[in-house]
C-alpha cells in the first residue's frame, strides 16, 4: 500500500513536470509570437510612412516640374504681349 501511494506520487509529480515544463515552453513561445507581432508593427509602420513620403513627393515634383513650368510660360506670354503691344503704341506715335 505505501509503495503503491509512492508509485502514486512519483507518477504524479512526473505529471506535474510535464505540465511545468509545458506551461514554459507556452510562455517562451507566446513570448515570440509577441515579439515578431511587434516587430512586423515597427516594420508596417515603417512601409506606410514611406509609401506616404514617395506620395507626396511625387505630387510635389509633378506640381513643381509639370504645373508650376505652364504657370510660368502663361504668365510670361501675357508679359510679353502687354510688353507687344505698348511697343507697337510707343512707335506709332
Amino acid at each position: 500500500m505505501i509503495q503503491d501511494t509512492i508509485t502514486k506520487s512519483i507518477e504524479l509529480k512526473m505529471k506535474f513536470l510535464k505540465q511545468i515544463d509545458s506551461l514554459k515552453i507556452q510562455n517562451q513561445l507566446d513570448k515570440l509570437k509577441y515579439e515578431i507581432d511587434t516587430q512586423n508593427s515597427i516594420a508596417t509602420e515603417v512601409n506606410n510612412f514611406y509609401d506616404s513620403a514617395w506620395l507626396k513627393l511625387i505630387i510635389v515634383i509633378t506640381i513643381l516640374g509639370i504645373a508650376l513650368p505652364i504657370l510660368v510660360q502663361y504668365f510670361q506670354r501675357k508679359n510679353y504681349k502687354e510688353l507687344a503691344e505698348n511697343l507697337k503704341i510707343s512707335f506709332d506715335n
